[in-house]
């Protein structure tokens, strides 16, 4: 950071300015950096670009690379360990993390990959596809808060 003209405190940034300034009285004031891992930016963007392509309420297949990531990101959330940053960046991005169970994401992929065939594809218990749809529609109906906003978006 040094190399690119960064101190990393008052006493050497005054001397930094002394060296490349006739001015001998030199005022310096912190600036805040905010620091986020790009790994995490690149991997909310991919996720927005995933959203923008499949659907607003889409779900990645949980065994992918953004699948895995969002499900602990959503693990982080659920357990207040998001920074403020990241946070920031979510919301910019638009991307709602509000903790939704892996099981009940992995049936719906399943019901989503069945609608999307329009007929059955080996090794999967359509029955328990159908009871599984059955199920959550009756739990809209309910209305009695055993599925989140976010499940019931999907």
């Amino acid at each position: 950071l040094r190399r690119i003209g960064i101190a990393f405190d008052t006493t050497e940034a005054v001397k930094d300015a002394q060296k490349v300034t006739s001015i001998r009285d030199v005022t310096v004031e912190p600036v805040e950096i905010i620091t986020v891992r790009t790994s995490f930016i690149e991997s909310a963007m991919e996720l927005r670009e995933f959203l923008d392509k499949a659907g607003e309420h889409a779900e990645p297949e949980i065994g992918s690379p953004i699948g895995v990531w969002l499900l602990r990101l959503r693990q982080r959330c659920r357990d207040n360990k998001l920074s403020a940053q990241e946070q920031e960046i979510l919301a910019t991005l638009n991307i709602d993390a509000t903790y939704i169970p892996e099981s009940w994401i992995a049936m719906l992929n399943m019901y989503a990959n069945l609608r999307a065939r329009r007929s059955s594809y080996l090794g999967v218990d359509i029955d328990r596809i159908r009871a599984w749809q059955r199920e959550q529609f009756e739990l809209v109906k309910k209305n009695d808060g055993s599925l989140s906003e976010a499940q019931i978006k999907r």
